[in-house]
Parts: C-alpha cells; structure tokens; sequence
C-alpha cells in the first residue's frame, strides 16, 4: 500500500495531490458520469458531463465563501488540487460538494449505506492502548480512487489518512498527538435539517491539524458550521471515546456506557433527538435507486452491522486485555450476520452496489495503522505509521 507524503502550505499540499492524483482525478469525473444516483438527479436530457459541470459551478459558488470564512486551509488545498491535476477548478469543487448532496435522502436517491467504525477504551485491548477498527462502506466505484496520505501541513499536526483522491479532506485519519476521526453518514429526513456549511471530510481535516485531544476535536466540531448529517467517531490515546451525532442544526455525544469502554457507530442515529427525526428504520430503496436495491429496507444493514459489532465486543469485554489487532481485523472481515457469506448486512459489506470499500485497525498510542483497500475477506492488512 503506497503512502503518499505532502507538506508545506495547504495550496502547496493541494498541488502536490493535485499532480500525483491527476489520473485518478479525470478517472474519477469518468465514473461519476456513470453512477446510477447521478443519473437520478440530472434533468433527463442533460448530458451527464454538462450536469456535472453546472453542478460545479454550484458547488463553488456556495461552498467557496464557506470555506474562506471557515476553513481557508482547505479551501487553499481544493484549489492546489485542480491546479496540480490540470482540471476545471469547478470539478475540484463539485468532487468536495458530494458528501453534502449524496447526503440527503429523499426516500429515493439514498447514498450508499455503510461504515462501521469500533472504538476501545485500553482497558479492553491486549496492547492496553486505546484502538479503533473500521470498515469503510460506499459504492464499489470508489476503491480504485482511495489513498494513503501523509499530511505535513506547516504550522499543524501531521497526520496519516486514508481518503478520495480529489478530496482536500478525509473520511479517517489519525494524527500524531494519537487522536483518531471517522465519520458515517447519516440520513435523516426532517426538513431544514440540513444548512449552508461544510462536509464532515473537511471537518475532520481541520480537526486533525488542531486537535491533541478527544475534547479538543469535539470543539472543533461544535464551533465549525456543519453542511452534512453525520455521525462522526472521536478517540484519543488516553481512551476518551465519543460519538457526536449531529446535524446542520444540533449535535449530540455518545460515551461508553455504564462499565462499557466501547464505542460502535454505523449509520442510524440512537440519541432519542436525533433518532426521532432519522429515516425510519422500516423505509427501503425507492424506485430512483439502483434497480438492485429497489424495495431492500435501507436501515436493516445498519442495525444488523451495530448489533453484531456490539455483541462481539460485550463477549469480549469479559476477558479485559484480550482483544488484538488480529481480532479486530477478524471482526472487520465478519460475515456471521449472513451465514457465512458476505451480504448486505455483515460488517465485510457485499451488496450489489456497495462493499466495504477499505478497511483499517489503529493502535492510538503507537500511532500506527494496519490497512487494506477492497473486500477485508480478500485483501491483507498492511502497516504504516506516523513515524517521530
């Protein structure tokens, strides 16, 4: 698994990514013209690649102030990214725009269901250091587009992620204080519950150049505005652990329970605030969605992958210190939700549309991540590290 190093300045970073990811970037306009959900959302006669254009120009006039008042970094970086891959800085932004518009469902176009992410307290790990586990769930177009960065940003804490080529951001990453930040979507159908902010990608981005600590990475996400419905997975190598679960308009945390030191997040909300205004746990594909998941419930693979995590981690919990990596590892490739085999509704997510797109354990306090791209049960897991 090759790491990619950028440093310097966010606009220098951006066109560093910019050059060593342009294939992947013009790879990635190709496939969205292609993708299904796309299709939905197009007026009928538009050619796919003049929508994606249009959309573009959208996405920049409505994310860019954003971003300068908010997060000028990253949107110096978005910028670097066209420049260094050569393309219509448009597509830099609509690429940047999507977490916020996939986001929302409609009951007909939901973005792919997916993301299961486990975080330990030391007490529970067998290294007795702080560790997260997650798959990263999405369209199955995607994993060619994945990479390994290392960030080196002047002035901030370095961190290591894994992300789109085209994102200035990123949907997991850990940094070199050993704090970790995942996000899954979520999809609540309340109106006006989404507003003018940024993706959770760019988000978390802003959080690992800044934050030491779990408390101090909640503050950033309290204090930027939010464009997105996430759940996003905080841990830090002291074994503070917490779920924020949120929308444009309010945020809530989830801390272990009582005499638990778990964390699992997938994509339904279970504070009683945010789960009163989720997309129905009995809602299914509709007719605008992939013919294959057409009529499939939508939410079963969310809380079928959350309770089979959780009872794996409560029979664990009886043994404290036994949990390793290569568990952890085992428990990503789980295929019992499905008698066996992978299916819609395993933690090694198979569906016709989606897989578990990449796969990462992280041992917080040596800062060091095993990772693998594509379907857990077929690849192996590769390390790397945040070295210093």
């Amino acid at each position: 698994m090759d790491v990619h190093r950028f440093a310097g300045s966010h606009a220098d970073m951006g066109v560093q990514q910019g050059k060593a990811f342009a294939q992947a970037l013009r790879g990635g306009l190709e496939s969205f013209k292609g993708l299904e959900a796309l299709r939905a959302m197009k007026p009928r006669l538009m050619p796919a690649w003049l929508f994606m254009w249009v959309a573009g120009g959208i996405a920049r006039k409505n994310l860019e102030p954003v971003y300068a008042r908010h997060a000028p970094r990253q949107r110096d970086r978005i910028k670097g990214i066209a420049r260094g891959a050569g393309i219509d800085e448009r597509y830099a932004w609509f690429f940047s725009s999507s977490e916020v518009v996939l986001g929302v469902n409609d009951y007909e176009v939901p973005i792919a269901c997916g993301c299961t992410t486990v975080a330990l307290g030391p007490s529970l790990a067998a290294s007795g250091h702080a560790t997260v586990a997650r798959n990263f769930d999405f369209a199955t177009f995607v994993v060619p587009f994945l990479r390994v960065r290392r960030n080196e940003p002047a002035g901030f804490l370095r961190s290591v992620d894994i992300t789109a080529a085209p994102l200035p951001g990123t949907f997991n990453g850990f940094n070199e204080a050993g704090v970790f930040i995942s996000t899954n979507e979520a999809f609540p159908v309340a109106k006006d519950v989404r507003g003018p902010g940024l993706p959770a990608s760019a988000i978390i981005q802003e959080a690992l150049e800044a934050a030491n600590t779990t408390q101090e990475a909640i503050d950033v996400f309290k204090r930027l505005p939010r464009g997105s419905c996430n759940i996003v997975t905080i841990a830090d190598r002291r074994g503070e652990l917490v779920s924020l679960e949120y929308t444009s308009k309010e945020i809530h945390e989830v801390t272990p329970g009582k005499d638990e030191a778990f964390l699992v997040a997938t994509n339904h909300y279970i504070t009683p605030a945010l789960a009163a205004i989720d997309l129905p746990l009995d809602a299914v594909f509709g007719k605008k969605s992939p013919r294959s998941l057409r009529g499939t419930c939508i939410n079963k693979t969310s809380v079928t992958r959350r309770g089979t995590a959780k009872a794996w981690l409560e029979g664990k919990a009886v043994n404290p210190g036994s949990i390793t990596t290569d568990d952890l590892q085992s428990l990503l490739r789980d295929h019992s939700a499905n008698a066996g085999t992978g299916g819609m509704e395993t933690i090694c997510h198979h569906d016709p549309e989606n897989i578990s797109a990449a796969s990462m354990v992280i041992d917080l306090a040596a800062r060091e991540m095993w990772a693998c791209f594509g379907l857990p049960c077929e690849h192996a897991y590769e390390k790397t590290a945040i070295e210093g």
